[in-house]
């Protein structure tokens, strides 16, 4: 049962199941093993409890032992992915650390696109691997132009009282994923990017 609760807790975390917020993204790698290791899991449940009357010990032991190896792989991806991030938490002050990012609340950041002049806010979640690699791509940009870079995490507010704001927010902009990458001026938004990597040249624009 451990291989498969661990598949479960692995995808859950990954955003691929139970996970109605924007999710995570995460290699090809981790998510095809983190099926396969649940799938084989579950059938070497099955088999060893429907030939548990039958004189088959060894090949009980042998699709226990190949569960345990796969879900060991899986955590080792896993991890290996993830063991470098540290971005992101449940206080301001715990944002990525870095002068060029300035963390914000939802009410915060929701004045801000409502009342700012120009700017460009960006939208992450803690344990995202690809707003990680936009973090660091477009520190090289914020470094350059002494900019900083208005940024709210997702995560603060997913299973607080002010959930509905939050979902109400995240309709508003038409955020389903992260990173996301909006742009306005004087509360109307010129620009959005749902995939921030691909559109480094675009956002550096409109943040200069």
């Amino acid at each position: 049962m451990i291989p498969i609760m661990v598949s479960v807790i692995i995808l859950i975390r990954g955003g691929y199941i139970l996970d109605s917020n924007p999710s995570i993204s995460e290699s090809t790698a981790s998510s095809v093993m983190s099926w396969i290791s649940l799938i084989f899991a579950v059938l070497a449940v099955v088999l060893i409890m429907a030939w548990r009357s039958a004189d088959r010990g060894k090949f009980s032991i042998i699709l226990l032992i190949v569960s345990v190896a796969l879900c060991v792989i899986n955590i080792v991806i896993h991890y290996n992915e993830f063991k470098g991030y540290t971005v992101g938490a449940a206080k301001q002050e715990d944002y990525i650390e870095s002068e060029w990012f300035d963390g914000v609340s939802l009410r915060e950041v929701e004045d801000v696109l409502t009342n700012a002049d120009d700017v460009v806010v960006y939208i992450g979640r803690e344990d995202c691997q690809d707003c990680f690699e936009f973090e660091n791509e477009i520190t090289t940009v914020l470094e350059r132009d002494s900019v900083e870079l208005t940024t709210y995490y997702t995560n603060l507010d997913q299973e607080k009282s002010n959930n509905d704001e939050y979902q109400s927010f995240l309709e508003a902009y038409g955020i389903n994923s992260v990173p996301f990458v909006i742009w306005a001026k004087n509360g109307e938004v010129q620009a959005t990017w749902d995939d921030p990597m691909n559109n480094i040249e675009s956002i550096e624009e409109a943040i200069q």
